[in-house]
């Protein structure tokens, strides 16, 4: 057997050691719970932010059905008021910017021009086809 000493030492040893080992895994506890709540926490906010969407969701479903028969009803208006054009068929731009206003030689020589280099206005002036008579 050992001596009385010995043991004594042996059990402060283990108590020791024990205690050691409580306090690690009340550490490990505490961490593990922490992080527990934390996921919890997320996983609620989460919820809660999958909740408004599917709510906006279903509010964004109710206005586009709403703007597909507003849509529709202009469209039989437009029918109904005598505008045959098919909702497609757009009329198709032409490159180049703004088109300038095409004008038949005859008239654009007709034309009276003013600046300083036309002739007064108290002069008889006459059009030919060709341009202005002074």
């Amino acid at each position: 057997m050992q001596a009385f000493s010995e043991y004594v030492m042996q059990l402060r040893n283990d108590v020791r050691l024990l205690r050691l080992d409580k306090d690690r895994l009340t550490r490990a506890h505490q961490s593990q719970k922490q992080t527990a709540e934390r996921l919890a926490k997320r996983v609620k906010e989460q919820a809660q932010r999958i909740k408004e969407l599917e709510r906006e969701n279903e509010q964004l479903k109710r206005e586009r059905k709403q703007s597909r028969k507003t849509k529709n009803r202009y469209q039989v208006a437009l029918f109904d008021q005598g505008n045959f054009r098919h909702p497609k068929t757009a009329p198709k731009k032409k490159k180049g910017g703004k088109q300038a206003m095409r004008i038949p030689i005859e008239k654009a020589m007709c034309s009276p021009r003013r600046g300083r280099n036309s002739t007064s206005l108290s002069q008889p002036v006459a059009c030919t086809g060709r341009g202005w008579l002074v």
